[in-house]
């Protein structure tokens, strides 16, 4: 079993966190066939979520101080969402003051960012502090396998509830305190979805950690689950983790299961893969920056640019110049706040 020393690191997870993020900033283009978007929506949310029960795991936070784990959890978590909205507010400004945002947007972000529902990309944070607080809470009061059935049985309550409350929210549209009143609520409902994924991830470590090192073989499996994952998907609506539009819940549920052990496995062979690694460490920046940071706007601008004098260029062309060209960017502003904003997501060094 490996063992997590003090800011050490695993290196295949971090393999694993720069191809989800690459996947989340290919989601957000726009531009890829449906089911290929369908694909990859199943699970690049839920691959975050199981990486994140598998750290829980490896740092044996279930056996930690409750109440210092989750300090420490929100100061990780809350310190870049906070930070990170009062930048987007700026640019909202500056966008309404130009013309390209509403006031009633201005203000529905600003509601967004009080109540944690989160604007654009930022659900993701307190989704993500919800989720590890609530499993770490039942893995203190309950047995192993209770934990994964109880977390199981309230991730399907959880969406019945957002089944229940979506046809109120959209017959109330134009009233701003119930629909607040009811994204508000699917703050929860998605931490608690979001720790289905943590409670497997966890229990699924170790199945990860004492498998024998063989690359040929992680790969075969990892193209194995993937494969099984894009089946699945198929025949299930696009999900939007966001919204909390999950289309059938079994679906959805396998599918992120699969599709997560796939890439970590996968992962597992390539872990040697530096830039993945490099953008695995500091995928929460590339989360928050990739679209408010107007970075994948240019990116695609740029990619039609190159559309105009390469006539005959193929949509994988289209593909890899925006996402070449957004992670060049992404690499400079992750820099920039490494070495020169760490505050921004709760650091006081230089190491993210």
């Amino acid at each position: 079993m490996e063992k997590l020393k003090e800011n050490s690191r695993i290196s295949y997870l971090d393999v694993a966190k720069g191809i989800g993020i690459i996947l989340v900033v290919m989601g957000h283009t726009g531009f890829l066939k449906d089911a290929v978007s369908k694909y990859i929506f199943s699970f690049h949310m839920p691959l975050f979520f199981v990486i994140s029960g598998m750290l829980i795991n490896l740092k044996h936070e279930e056996n930690k101080d409750f109440g210092e784990t989750i300090r420490k959890k929100a100061k990780a978590l809350l310190i870049p969402y906070l930070s990170f909205s009062v930048i987007y507010i700026i640019i909202s400004l500056v966008e309404n003051y130009f013309g390209v945002m509403s006031k009633e947007e201005l203000i529905q972000g600003i509601i967004y960012m009080c109540t944690f529902y989160g604007d654009s990309t930022l659900w993701f944070l307190p989704a993500l502090l919800i989720s590890e607080v609530l499993f770490i809470f039942l893995m203190k009061r309950m047995k192993g396998q209770l934990v994964l059935i109880i977390s199981v049985l309230s991730g399907v309550i959880a969406f019945t509830v957002q089944t229940l409350i979506t046809p109120v929210w959209a017959s109330h549209t134009d009233s701003l305190l119930i629909v607040n009143l009811i994204d508000f609520l699917r703050v929860f409902l998605r931490g608690i979805i979001a720790e289905s994924f943590v409670v497997f991830g966890f229990f699924g470590y170790k199945y990860i950690a004492d498998s024998k090192n063989n690359k040929l073989l992680d790969l075969a499996k990892g193209i194995a689950l993937l494969s099984l994952t894009f089946g699945v998907s198929y025949f299930n609506d696009t999900v939007d983790f966001h919204r909390v539009v999950l289309g059938n819940y079994a679906s959805f549920l396998l599918a992120g299961i699969l599709g997560s052990f796939g890439i970590i496995i996968l992962s597992k062979a390539m872990e040697n893969v530096r830039i993945l690694t490099y953008f695995g460490r500091n995928s929460l920046i590339v989360m928050c920056t990739h679209l408010r940071f107007y970075v994948l706007f240019g990116a695609i601008n740029l990619a039609f640019l190159v559309n105009m004098y390469v006539t005959r260029a193929k949509d994988y062309i289209f593909m890899l110049v925006v996402l070449v060209s957004s992670f060049l960017l992404e690499a400079l502003i992750i820099e920039i706040i490494v070495r020169f904003l760490p505050f921004l997501i709760g650091k006081s060094n230089k190491k993210c």
